[in-house]
């Protein structure tokens, strides 16, 4: 296989990038969401800086709060600067750092964004960690996807341990024997990776991170 595609390929790559970006991020979005908004009605407390929800605030609601904790129950829409979510569900949450156990959240933005069983449709952050779990799409400096799934990644350094991605755009790209990516745009990979389609070239991976770093900032 040539380390250098032609332009043909690298169109046709990229058009597949943008559609495949665009349907994970909707997919798992859409079922997070739906979590949040089949959980009960409200029953919150607020304690000082700290709001646990332990149910599910109504449509259109902002929850706010420096330390939000939301335990077996939804939010539609969390701004906090630290975020907490076991086993619920929210549509949209921004925070510093987010941490997600056994739960889902739509769309996620933060500095610091953890998961563990649980999916993000959508995460925007520096760093993005998911283990034994999903994620639609992520954009970020780093990210690191361990015994889990993902539909598009786009970030300056990928850390993949027994996982499965789709489509996949990093500077650097380190990998076990148990990952598989169907399309991989990279321009170092370090380590044992099974690939469908690897493009290993400067110009295909300058092209795809414009056209899928524009389309996440486009669906924020």
């Amino acid at each position: 296989m040539s380390d250098e595609p032609n332009r043909d390929q690298t169109d046709k790559a990229n058009e597949q990038v943008s559609r495949t970006a665009a349907n994970d991020e909707s997919a798992a979005g859409s079922s997070a969401l739906s979590a949040a908004r089949g959980l009960s009605r409200p029953k919150a407390t607020t304690s000082g800086d700290r709001t646990r929800a332990r149910a599910s605030a109504p449509q259109g609601t902002v929850t706010r709060g420096d330390v939000v904790e939301i335990n077996q129950g939804g939010a539609e829409q969390v701004e906090a600067r630290k975020l907490t979510v076991s086993q619920g569900g929210i549509g949209q949450a921004q925070a510093d750092a987010i941490t997600v156990r056994q739960g889902g959240i739509g769309r996620a933005r933060g500095g610091t964004i953890d998961v563990s069983q649980g999916g993000v449709g959508l995460a925007r952050g520096e760093r993005i960690s998911v283990q034994f779990g999903g994620l639609g799409a992520g954009l970020a400096r780093d990210v690191r996807l361990s015994q889990g799934v993902a539909g598009t990644i786009v970030a300056n350094e990928v850390h993949l341990e027994q996982a499965g991605v789709r489509t996949l755009v990093a500077r650097t790209v380190h990998a076990d024997g148990g990952t598989g990516v169907v399309f991989l745009f990279a321009q170092r990979v370090e380590g044992s990776v099974r690939t469908l389609f690897d493009w290993r070239a400067g110009l295909a991976f300058g092209a795809a991170f414009g056209l899928v770093a524009g389309l996440v900032r486009r669906r924020r």
